[in-house]
């Protein structure tokens, strides 16, 4: 047994698919012996005392699994995992009867239907520029592939190759997603900045940390936490710093928010170069970037307002282009770069490792670390002619880079260990700073996941494995169906059908980040949740039409592969234009639903211009407390309370040298308003008047103390 163990050449992707299997089986085993078995799928928490027994079962069916593998090297377990899942998938649709919860299973059960029919069906031209049988499950399907060619052999592009028409066309296609993007969002943005509807939370307070960070450096706020606090020490954002150079140059509110829009539609640029890099057609290249730019997640993000997670939307796709291209360094600086977005950006770095550890697309890019000779010096030309004598010229694989004699070189599923790494060492690191120095993770938004009360992370992976089914219901509860739906039409389906099962590694921040959680905001459409989560759903559209469009096959080539071609780009271009149009409907439809407060100040710009003057003419060397709606405009005062979040300025304990209440609409009075009311009446109690001079002829109303000296303003 030894001997065929050691001789069966175990792969790394081996390990997955035979824990995967003993997984699935424990769980059909385990679903069919219950007395109980509504309460896989019920919110409860199985008995701690089915924990030992459902090790050993898992180990066994593990260990049967691997003499499995030992003794049949050559068996298929995908098919066989696959009807596994998918009986237990059906199981608990039949037991829960719930339709949120079975449209999500449908898609899954789809999702396995591809991976197994999809390949033969349309193999050998249509489906796969690498191999679709996993090749570290079948060791025959190693080197299989014959496209792309070497970087060496590949087929340069002609200038002037690309026709007029299909050059006008993508060009008028990225020009018109772009406009709807910018445009769009941009009215919608400002509107809400100029129409007083950008509360402290979550745009004043960040307003406030920019104008510190323009004066002192540090991203100091008063706003967020009832006192001079650093933002740092509630989310991990260094990025922002990014920001603070076009801030300085233009330190209004508005900066913030068309930055914002800005550094969303910058990660086209990666997704062009992506799509040139797989030699895709001028016309695809621009419906992927068109795709992304009218994305509802990505576009609609920006609606409440300046979020860090802005910045991860480009720099995931920057990561991808830099994987995809072998250059090592800006793997590493891109991952880097990552993690200074905020301290749950570990989980994409974590995703995009192991995405480029079981990818077979990368399974032999090697990657440049350190040249030892200079390029193009004598020696560094010798040593290169040395090596292609004695050894045979590196062929069927598109990412591979000889690496230079006597430089280093490492393999991508190092690399991608190595991003692992990476991402699990700067949430320690992240999260540690957090707890000692601020209020610690938010990790109390996936309390759900978690069955047994104060065991943490190891309840969670605990939970999960005495009873998936709960957290799929989870995943897949009533209130996410049209959260999923959108997603499923904007992005024509295409990031499902996938043509390497690791590929679906993509799709890990969407179920960590969106749905396995109650958290209402993480999978609103309009919330900045999305950045993340929806760039991987991109890079995941794009390997799909790649993968569907096949290779550009050469004038040598017999009709035969055209045909299938030309089919395969039909396919692809037919689910990519339904991503388009149903993007583009579904962003503006959601964009029209919050039309009103582009309504709203468009009905009066006068009336909310002479608030905004207002505001911005009260004196800055003062303790002010404000109204929500009215610290945008007051950011640059360095002590700036709000008067319904701050507790010491709503409850009366603030010393405030002034309060600020504006109307956010004409004929508003403070004695209308319920938040602020009692709280005007508290300090009113304690001696507080109102002041004439600088309510600006009653368009805002201010109370200050008794006898407070007017101040330079």
């Amino acid at each position: 047994m030894l001997r065929d163990f050691q001789k069966a050449h175990l792969q790394k992707g081996d390990w997955p698919l035979l824990l995967l299997l003993a997984f699935v089986s424990l769980q059909l085993v385990t679903l069919s012996l219950w007395a109980n078995p509504l309460i896989f799928v019920q919110a409860e928490t199985v008995p701690g005392r089915a924990l030992p027994g459902q090790i050993i079962l898992f180990s066994v069916c593990f260990l049967l699994a691997l003499g499995l593998r030992v003794k049949r090297p050559h068996f298929k377990f995908w098919p066989l995992t696959s009807v596994l899942i998918s009986c237990y998938l059906i199981w608990l649709m039949v037991l829960r009867a719930d339709l949120s919860f079975s449209v999500g299973i449908l898609v899954c059960l789809a999702c396995l239907l591809w991976t197994n029919l999809g390949p033969r069906v349309l193999r050998p031209g249509l489906l796969s520029p690498y191999p679709t049988s996993h090749p570290l499950t079948d060791p025959k399907q190693e080197n299989s592939s014959t496209w792309p060619a070497p970087l060496d052999k590949q087929p340069q592009e002609i200038p002037g190759s690309t026709p007029k028409w299909q050059l006008a066309l993508g060009l008028a296609l990225l020009g018109a997603a772009l406009f709807i993007h910018l445009f769009f969002m941009g009215r919608l943005s400002l509107c809400r900045v100029w129409g007083l509807s950008t509360p402290s939370f979550d745009f004043g307070l960040f307003n406030q940390m920019f104008a510190y960070m323009k004066e002192t450096g540090l991203p100091l706020t008063t706003l967020e936490r009832d006192g001079l606090y650093s933002h740092f020490q509630v989310h991990f954002s260094p990025i922002y710093y990014l920001i603070l150079p076009f801030y300085a140059l233009f330190p209004k509110p508005e900066t913030l928010q068309l930055a914002q829009l800005l550094i969303v539609c910058s990660g086209l640029i990666p997704l062009l170069f992506l799509g040139r890099r797989f030699q895709l057609p001028f016309l695809l290249q621009a419906g992927v970037g068109a795709a992304y730019l009218l994305q509802p997640g990505l576009m609609l993000g920006s609606f409440y307002d300046l979020h860090e997670n802005c910045f991860l939307a480009p720099l995931i796709c920057w990561l991808f282009w830099a994987l995809f291209q072998g250059k090592f360094w800006a793997s590493l600086g891109f991952g880097l770069l990552l993690l200074l977005v905020k301290e749950d950006a570990a989980l994409y770095l974590i995703s995009a490792g192991l995405f480029v550890f079981f990818s077979p697309l990368l399974s032999q890019q090697i990657y440049q670390v350190w040249p030892r000779d200079k390029k193009g010096s004598p020696q560094a030309e010798a040593s290169v002619d040395t090596q292609t004598e004695q050894s045979p010229p590196q062929t069927g694989h598109p990412f591979a880079h000889q690496a230079s004699s006597g430089g280093l070189a490492i393999s991508a599923p190092l690399l991608g260990l190595m991003l692992v790494a990476l991402g699990l060492l700067g949430f320690l690191l992240i999260s540690s700073f957090l707890e000692q120095t601020g209020e610690g993770l938010m990790s109390y938004r996936f309390d759900v996941l978690q069955q047994y009360g104060g065991a943490g992370l190891l309840g969670i992976l605990r939970s999960i494995f005495q009873n998936p089914a709960q957290a799929l219901g989870i995943m897949l509860a009533s209130p996410k169906l049209p959260y999923l739906m959108t997603i499923v039409l904007a992005t024509g389906f295409l990031p499902f059908l996938q043509s390497a099962r690791s590929h679906y590694l993509l799709f890990l921040p969407l179920m960590v980040m969106n749905l396995a959680t109650d958290y209402p905001y993480q999978y609103d459409i309009f919330f900045q949740y999305n950045f993340g989560s929806h760039s991987f759903l991109v890079i995941a559209l794009l390997l799909a039409v790649v993968g569907l469009t096949g290779p550009r096959p050469s004038q040598a080539k017999a009709p035969k592969p055209w045909t299938k071609r030309r089919l395969g780009l039909a396919f692809a271009s037919s689910l990519l234009t339904v991503a388009l149009l149903a993007g583009a409907w579904l962003s503006l439809h959601y964009i029209q639903t919050q039309d009103f407060y582009v309504i709203k100040y468009q009905g009066n710009p006068a009336f909310y211009q002479e608030i905004r003057q207002a505001l911005e003419s009260l004196p800055r060397d003062k303790v002010i407390g404000a109204e929500s709606f009215a610290t945008t405009f007051l950011a640059d005062c360095p002590q700036l309370y709000d008067l319904k979040f701050n507790e010491s300025a709503s409850t009366g304990q603030r010393d405030l040298d002034l309060l600020v209440w504006a109307p956010r609409y004409p004929g508003n009075q403070v004695s209308a308003d319920s938040e602020i009311s009692p709280v005007w009446e508290n300090y009113r109690s304690q001696g507080y008047v109102e002041r004439p001079d600088l309510s600006a002829n009653g368009v805002i109303t201010v109370l200050s103390k008794p006898n407070l000296a007017p101040a330079e303003k």
